[in-house]
């Protein structure tokens, strides 16, 4: 059953809603797409998207990623490298620009992300070099 505010104008600048909190291992037994909350744990803002809890990012999240870039070198078998200058949530690697050799990465088919670790579907060639532009984009 839904929940209805009593004032459904608000008629202040000063007025605000408050967000239900919870901490990250909280949550409905079935989230479905839309759904918005405070991560107490995080201190941020989070929408359910694409069967997980992704924070919602603002104009002040964007100033600490202005152009930089990570260096790494293939060595076969290895597929994980890192640490990366700024941590992503997985599905977040659109965010990043990714070459291996000069050759661009295509997002969620060659490379993953998983906090500060960029994960490829195979492992780069030997001494190639990889490079991870974040802010770019």
């Amino acid at each position: 059953m839904g929940r209805y505010a009593k004032n459904t104008e608000l008629t202040s600048a000063a007025a605000v809603i408050r967000l239900p909190m919870a901490k990250s291992t909280w949550g409905p037994e079935c989230p479905v797409s839309g759904l918005l909350r405070y991560n107490t744990d995080t201190e941020e803002i989070e929408i359910f998207r694409k069967n997980r809890w992704r924070k919602v990012h603002s104009d002040d999240d964007m100033v600490k990623f202005k152009p930089t870039k990570d260096t790494f070198y293939g060595s076969s078998p290895n597929r994980t490298f890192g640490p990366m200058t700024f941590a992503y949530n997985p599905g977040d690697e659109l965010f990043l620009l990714v070459f291996i050799q000069n050759v661009w990465q295509n997002p969620n088919v060659n490379f993953e992300v998983d906090g500060y670790y960029i994960n490829f579907a195979s492992p780069p060639p030997d001494q190639h070099t990889i490079i991870v532009i974040h802010g770019a984009v």
